[in-house]
């Protein structure tokens, strides 16, 4: 009996530390080409995710602009399936998530400079990142993607923005592919399922006996 509650307890915790991580891919036609054109859009995977395009312009509204190859932009200004200048695409999580990774396409180093762009998790300062060294504007197999390591940080939101077009002539650009990670359980039905598999044990035990 103790084996078995050591091991009930053991599935509880590895479920606390992983609860599921997988990659919620925004590509995916079959859960996110619904959004396109939608001023929010949710979705339940990853324990739950809202996408809110912004800024919220009462004359000319962002809206979601999402296509199979890029995942999410923001149609609002120039590039309609990426993020640019004043908008901003930001992704707020029903419950806590664990960030492992973000996937990010449509960067480039393109007519000699390297575009980037930024990302804040929670109320966290901006980070940037730059393209990837070898994604090149003018080969036609690449599309720009880099994938962000964030190693396990939880957050409630994601705000992506970029520059836009500077008044160099350089134009700073990316759509959003996919995050991967895992919602944080909820601790009852932690409990609820460790209590479930404790009740298991013991209902086999009393028919061995």
């Amino acid at each position: 009996m103790k084996r078995i509650l050591l091991l009930a307890l053991g599935i509880c915790f590895l479920m606390t530390a992983s609860a599921f991580a997988s990659v919620v891919d925004f590509t995916d036609p079959t859960e996110f080409s619904a959004a396109q054109g939608a001023s929010s859009f949710f979705t339940p995977m990853g324990g739950g995710i809202t996408f809110n395009p912004g800024p919220n312009d009462p004359i000319n509204p962002p809206v979601l602009w999402w296509d199979n190859i890029d995942g999410f932009g923001v149609q609002y200004s120039y590039e309609q399936d990426e993020i640019e200048g004043s908008e901003y695409l930001e992704l707020i999580f029903s419950t806590p998530f664990v960030l492992d990774n973000i996937y990010i396409a449509d960067l480039f180093n393109e007519h000699g400079y390297t575009e980037y762009g930024f990302y804040q998790l929670d109320n966290n300062p901006l980070v940037t990142f730059l393209a990837a060294a070898d994604q090149d504007l003018d080969d036609p197999n690449d599309n720009g993607e880099l994938i962000l390591a964030i190693g396990g940080v939880t957050v409630d939101s994601i705000r992506f923005t970029a520059p836009g077009l500077l008044a160099n002539g350089q134009n700073h650009e990316f759509a959003v592919q996919a995050v991967a990670g895992a919602p944080v359980p909820i601790p009852a039905a932690i409990l609820l399922l460790g209590s479930g598999l404790i009740g298991l044990a013991g209902i086999r035990k009393k028919f061995k006996r």
